[in-house]
């Protein structure tokens, strides 16, 4: 009877080490889940993105003003490392400046980042938090989402690449010029440019580029149509702008 008991007793102790051994893999394996979707998630989310309807129709219109207000922020950055920690920080800007901020948890049911307590910016009326949608980033609110799409941070870059960048010839007098994405430019005495894309003075109502010389700027009003681009100089006067000197019509090669 007693080798029977004890025998018994061995049984019940390897059954219940086998529980705990199978329980034990479980809660890992959970563990393991739960890491990898933060983490899928995380690198998802993690960089520069902007505005894909401001984006969209710069592309489609070639020009910048008209959608200066596309969508609020026009552009966001997440940190990789943040969002790994489950807890991060949506930085926003418009076209003029930062601290449209978020804070965000990590959900794990839903595998998103959703709003951590309230937010006092009216911005974030009514918004809920964000979630990849393919190669795309969501910011959802309670009556609409609004789409926006990776990019490298550089702005410049971005719109000069979309609305400038090529080889051109001067209709009047046959000199060619070339614009670069990354800012460089050689027409007239010119050597560089920027795009304008923050209007948030008011004071100017056009699409612009600031053609630089040496330490000088000037400011000129663009039109592109098809592959025709007109630059024309624009000169303050009081509170408005006014043209000044000639228009120069450049053809896209």
């Amino acid at each position: 009877m007693k080798k029977l008991t004890n025998a018994l007793l061995v049984a019940v102790l390897v059954s219940c080490n086998q529980q705990k051994n199978e329980t034990s893999s479980i809660s890992k394996e959970n563990i393991s889940q739960s890491e990898t979707t933060l983490s899928t998630t995380a690198n998802q989310l993690r960089g520069n993105w902007i505005s894909k309807p401001y984006i969209d129709h710069i592309k489609k219109s070639k020009a910048v003003y008209p959608y200066r207000k596309a969508a609020v922020p026009l552009f966001i950055q997440l940190d990789k490392n943040e969002l790994l920690s489950g807890a991060a920080t949506l930085k926003g800007f418009t076209d003029h400046e930062g601290g449209y901020d978020v804070k965000l948890t990590f959900d794990e049911s839903k595998k998103e980042f959703i709003i951590n307590g309230t937010s006092n910016d009216p911005t974030y009326n009514d918004f809920s938090g964000i979630q990849p949608n393919g190669e795309n980033l969501e910011m959802i609110y309670k009556n609409k989402t609004d789409l926006y799409e990776r990019f490298d941070g550089d702005i410049q870059k971005e719109l000069r690449k979309i609305l400038f960048e090529g080889n051109y010839t001067d209709k009047n007098s046959s000199t060619s010029i070339s614009f670069s994405k990354d800012g460089k430019v050689n027409f007239k005495d010119y050597t560089a440019y920027q795009v304008i894309y923050d209007f948030a003075d008011g004071t100017q109502n056009f699409d612009g580029i600031l053609l630089e010389r040496e330490s000088l700027k000037d400011l000129y009003r663009f039109t592109i149509t098809g592959n025709t681009l007109e630059l024309q100089k624009m000169k303050e006067s009081e509170e408005s702008f006014k043209p000044e000197g000639e228009k120069y019509i450049l053809i896209k090669k």
